[in-house]
């Protein structure tokens, strides 16, 4: 007999087929996970995400802090992290990273251990930063990110007073953590970059790389800086965080916005779940992601609604070109939208219920993308990793 749970959405985790077979009344001490990808493409720097509760149905023994993954046949272990994606304070999934061939088949081992395992080298990292105005910046291995905290809306110094909720794209060529550097007293600017990358985005009171507004009469009504954070998960290949934003006014409807962001190592684009909430009886609204329109450099946009993505090329001689997008679950987008700053995508919220799409950035002197062809074609293969997820076979020997 099988367990079989199979789900078709993009309102899931990251692998969307598990398949278990029944172990008996004995615990085994290992579990033998296959991993298929059904593409005809190379999956690298994948996260294969493992149901917790179907893998201690398994596996009673198995607990946060005590597992390894392995490679089957191969004392390496590979990197895992067991993660709480919703803050309730229990384990949802066990992911670990691998890559995997066009059409492969890959098998892992999940065994516990009797001391605790050691913490590993970290590829994500998120940190609040009351020193810089209370920033909240995040990173992985590929790119990094900031959104801008309560103390930098109500300075009294005018020259870095800031009130915006639009997110900051900072750029990296370095695949280790640069974060705790950067804002070091001992570093200098970040806006210079010194081998590492920089902080060259002016997200100004822009939506920057993906951020909200809500859509009502022909126009954007965007929040404040959050008031509030709170760390869910932080690594090693994981950080989920949110952000609470107090409420606003967008025309006769009173909104607020808690923001849950998820990234990933080895992703470029973090995945945003937008809980909305508002006064009234109104059974939703519309809510929009933006990016700017950069009228500083030469900039071209693609809209792609088939596949459910925006992207704008920024080339700039001085920095590098670089590229943002949004990417959303087709079925769920109402328009893509072009105001006079701003390339927007526009979908239904539901009170209370979460919106969820993905945004972030490439930046070609990362040596990640050559060009925007090249950052097009990620978006592409991204967007259709969500709609043929890693098929995962998970037994007890």
């Amino acid at each position: 007999m099988m367990k079989k749970l199979l789900v078709k959405s993009w309102l899931v985790i990251p692998v969307i087929l598990l398949i278990s077979g029944c172990t008996g009344a004995l615990s085994p001490e290992k579990i033998i996970v296959e991993v298929e990808n059904p593409m005809n493409v190379s999956r690298t720097d994948e996260i294969v995400g493992l149901d917790w509760n179907l893998l201690i149905s398994e596996m009673p023994s198995l607990k946060p802090g005590y597992v390894l993954v392995k490679d089957e046949g191969s004392d390496g272990e590979l990197i895992s992290q067991c993660v709480d994606n919703n803050g309730d304070g229990n384990v949802d999934e066990l992911i670990f990273h691998s890559d995997f061939e066009p059409g492969a088949k890959r098998s892992f081992v999940v065994l516990t251990t009797k001391d605790s395992v050691p913490a590993r080298e970290k590829k994500v990292h998120a940190m609040f930063v009351p020193q810089r105005l209370d920033d909240f910046a995040w990173e992985n291995d590929r790119i990094a990110f900031r959104m801008y905290g309560p103390a930098l809306q109500h300075t009294d110094d005018p020259k870095v007073k800031l009130t915006s909720s639009g997110i900051d794209v900072w750029c990296k060529k370095v695949r280790y953590p640069v974060l705790e550097k950067w804002y070091s007293p001992e570093y200098g600017s970040y806006h210079e970059d010194k081998g590492e990358g920089m902080d060259f985005y002016k997200v100004g009171t822009t939506r920057g790389g993906g951020g909200t507004a809500v859509w009502r009469n022909g126009k954007m009504h965007v929040s404040e800086n959050f008031v509030d954070w709170k760390i869910l998960a932080n690594g090693p290949l994981r950080l989920v965080f949110e952000l609470k934003y107090a409420p606003w006014q967008a025309d006769e409807l009173r909104v607020s916005e808690t923001k849950r962001v998820t990234l990933d190592a080895g992703s470029q684009l973090n995945r945003f779940d937008i809980f909305l909430h508002w006064e009234g009886d109104a059974a939703d609204v519309e809510m929009a992601a933006g990016l700017p329109i950069m009228l500083h450099e030469t900039g071209v946009p693609t809209l792609n609604p088939e596949k459910g993505w925006l992207s704008f090329w920024e080339e700039s001689e001085q920095y590098g070109d670089l590229g943002t997008a949004i990417l959303m679950d087709p079925q769920y987008v109402s328009d893509m939208i072009a105001t006079d700053d701003h390339y927007l995508v526009t979908t239904k919220a539901k009170k209370n219920e979460p919106v969820r799409y993905y945004a972030g950035a490439g930046w070609v002197p990362s040596g990640d993308f050559d060009n925007r062809d090249e950052w097009e074609d990620y978006l592409d293969c991204f967007a259709a990793k969500l709609d043929s997820r890693l098929i995962v076979t998970v037994r007890d020997h």
